[in-house]
């Protein structure tokens, strides 16, 4: 059975990463599965290459200086000689027999080209009502396919989102390396506060334009560590400002960024006049004032 890589793109990870890579070299039959682990280091300013080099002897740690999930993603990409990788955050853990799920998935479906498995949130135990709002409202921008773990479907067959996303994203690695090469990349990925996201959903729109589908396995599942400010609702609209710019920047025409922007106001005006969710009409907003800013540029 052919194996895969595994990439974890990290930045300022030094009290999170060896719980990270400890999920991963503990999966059942991980020397049969995995032919290459790399970490890159996105230029942490902290002591993430001291906790990575521990396991040298298992992973490839590869520095790179330009800030931005894209290059970091490219940079491990570039190292790797597998048919399929998988990209992993440094705040996903793996539950036992992930990678063995992954494997059986991709033995059975030959016309798949990416997929996720179910990704479940880790929050402190006391949240407050506002910060239980917020998860409930966006849990799905935070890359989980549930709110609560106790959610869960084990048989569910279809993918909870319309694009795979980026974290636990299992996609095929030598259609990238064509992609990067021919350097179709508009998205930079997330800088410092800058929230620009939907990088994954550009390579997983490249991938179904070469003839391949999405997947979902449901039995694939890890948890996803939700940091405190993550639920605070200044960090929501600064990552629907980012949605927003990202659904515009990927827009060919600028027909299709029209009808989008307009999309996105009957939404609006919809969530205003029909839901009862002031959260998810406020954010809404956010996203248009991403759109717009977008539009501006181009």
């Amino acid at each position: 059975m052919e194996k895969l890589s595994i990439v974890i793109c990290t930045y300022n990870s030094e009290h999170r990463i060896e719980r990270v890579i400890n999920t991963i070299l503990k999966q059942q039959n991980y020397k049969e599965i995995v032919e290459k682990f790399i970490v890159i280091d996105n230029n942490s300013k902290d002591l993430t290459k001291d906790k990575v080099e521990k396991y040298r002897d298992k992973i490839q740690y590869i520095f790179e200086e330009r800030q931005g999930l894209t290059y970091a993603r490219r940079k491990g990409i570039e190292n790797i000689t597998t048919k399929w990788i998988v990209f992993l955050d440094d705040d996903n853990l793996l539950e036992e027999n992930w990678l063995t799920h992954c494997k059986e998935y991709i033995k059975c479906n030959n016309n798949i080209g990416a997929f996720n498995g179910h990704v479940y949130p880790i929050v402190k135990k006391n949240l407050t009502i506002e910060e239980r709002e917020i998860l409930k409202n966006t849990y799905k921008q935070l890359a989980c396919t549930v709110p609560d773990k106790k959610e869960i479907k084990k048989d569910l067959k279809k993918h909870p989102h319309k694009v795979p996303f980026g974290a636990g994203l299992v996609i095929r690695g030598d259609l990238l390396k064509t992609f990067y090469k021919n350097e179709k990349a508009k998205l930079t990925g997330r800088i410092g506060k800058e929230l620009l996201s939907g990088e994954d959903t550009e390579m997983c729109l490249y991938i179904k334009e070469q003839g391949l589908k999405y997947g979902f396995e449901s039995r694939m599942v890890m948890g996803h560590i939700i940091s405190n400010n993550r639920l605070k609702i200044e960090y929501s609209q600064q990552l629907n400002i980012g949605f927003g710019k990202a659904g515009i920047i990927l827009k060919k025409s600028k027909i299709e960024k029209k009808i989008f922007l307009i999309k996105n106001l009957i939404f609006l005006i919809k969530m205003i006049f029909f839901s009862k969710n002031r959260i998810q009409s406020h954010l809404q907003i956010y996203k248009i004032l991403g759109i717009l800013e977008a539009m501006e540029w181009k």
